[in-house]
């Protein structure tokens, strides 16, 4: 692999929380009133977006979760992409990331130098969006 195809490698995340910052209740399983097909719809289109043009070198890597995982990463993601259900709250749930509470995901994600794209509707009737933070911001 010569220094190009090195180059061009993105470190991805992908996660829904709760309206209160939880990836999954107290016992650490993903709730059902957490997945929605349009979220999943949109996270399987954009791995798909990797696999649609062929190349012996990996050119986007997905960190798909939990927390320790998320947490890892937090310095180096090139894009995170939170969703959120807004009419799902898990109290007592497994937070996103060690300081969420007190600390939202997105005040996080921005302390660690990710800047937030716009918002996108994937349900509107069961509110739930979904926001690109990048290590860029949108001119």
């Amino acid at each position: 692999m010569n220094g190009d195809e090195a180059g061009a490698l993105r470190l991805e995340a992908y996660a829904i929380v709760s309206a209160d910052g939880m990836l999954a209740d107290a016992s650490g399983v993903m709730p059902e009133e957490l997945k929605f097909a349009a979220d999943q719809r949109y996270f399987e289109n954009r791995l798909y977006l990797a696999l649609a043009r062929f190349s012996p070198y990996p050119h986007r890597i997905a960190i798909i979760g939990g927390s320790a995982a998320f947490e890892q990463f937090l310095d180096r993601y090139d894009c995170f992409h939170l969703s959120r259900a807004s009419g799902v709250r898990l109290p007592g749930g497994r937070p996103i990331f060690c300081t969420v509470p007190p600390q939202t995901p997105e005040e996080v994600l921005a302390r660690h130098g990710l800047f937030a794209g716009p918002v996108m509707v994937l349900d509107a009737a069961r509110a739930v969006t979904t926001v690109n933070w990048s290590r860029r911001p949108l001119s």
